[in-house]
């Protein structure tokens, strides 16, 4: 009579633990692809905030006006401020404002992956 063996042949085992490696390797994978992605979301709302904060200067700082110019914030951050003047139709001569389309560009990244963000709105100023 054959005595019966209790437990796991070394196939079985074998088998179980390519399941358990290829199983590893996909989660370190997606984990690792989640911080990469978490980063970079980070970056980019630090340069919307960095974009609302030029555009707050400008209603703050009368002495900067609404003129076009560069700047760098923080040495990771590149801003270029747009302002182009926007025809107003029906405009009335007696009124002193004019309308400007002003557009911020947020850029971050190394030369390889440059990232932006591009914000535009029509400000109300005096006419240059």
């Amino acid at each position: 009579m054959k005595a019966e063996t209790a437990g796991f042949s070394l196939l079985e085992v074998l088998v179980a633990l390519a399941v358990l490696g290829v199983s590893l390797g996909v989660l370190f994978r997606v984990f690792g692809q989640s911080l990469t992605d978490v980063g970079r979301a980070e970056h980019y709302t630090q340069a919307v905030l960095v974009a609302e904060s030029q555009l707050a200067t400008l209603d703050v700082d009368p002495g900067r006006g609404l003129r076009s110019y560069e700047t760098d914030v923080d040495d990771r951050f590149h801003v270029s401020v747009v302002v182009s003047p926007v025809p107003l139709l029906h405009a009335r001569a007696a009124v002193p404002l004019g309308a400007y389309r002003v557009s911020i560009t947020v850029d971050w990244g190394e030369e390889s992956r440059r990232r932006q963000v591009t914000a535009t709105t029509v400000r109300l100023a005096r006419p240059r």
